[in-house]
């Protein structure tokens, strides 16, 4: 009787724990990686540049695309639909760009910005 009640009681330990690693996206699970890849008139493109890449409405860039890192990999984005930003000045001009991507984990998820000039 006595090994029935522990069977029992590890077995509920078990389902409780499993529901609360898929509840909570626990060890990130259902966290997933996006590269980012810029796309636009070769005017927004000169031999030296650097936009910011933001996401969502953080004020703080999640990182930069440069002439010489041409992607972005941003890695631990929640399983939701995600807005990507890109803004960069060139010259006197100031190029920016928005798309939106729902972010699936063990997926490879990638997102190309168009970025134009922006009127202002």
């Amino acid at each position: 009787m006595s090994k029935s009640i522990l069977k029992k009681g590890f077995l509920v330990l078990v389902i409780i724990a499993l529901s609360g690693t898929l509840l909570t996206g626990c060890f990130g699970m259902f966290n997933g990686t996006v590269t980012v890849n810029l796309i636009g008139d070769p005017a927004a493109f000169p031999t030296t540049y650097t936009y910011n890449i933001f996401v969502d409405d953080e004020v703080t860039p999640a990182g930069t695309i440069t002439e010489t890192d041409t992607t972005l990999v941003i890695t631990d984005l929640s399983m939701r639909t995600h807005i990507f930003k890109a803004t960069g000045t060139i010259g006197l001009v100031t190029y920016e760009g928005q798309e939106t991507l729902y972010i699936l984990p063990l997926w490879p998820n990638a997102v190309e910005i168009l970025v134009t000039a922006a009127l202002e």
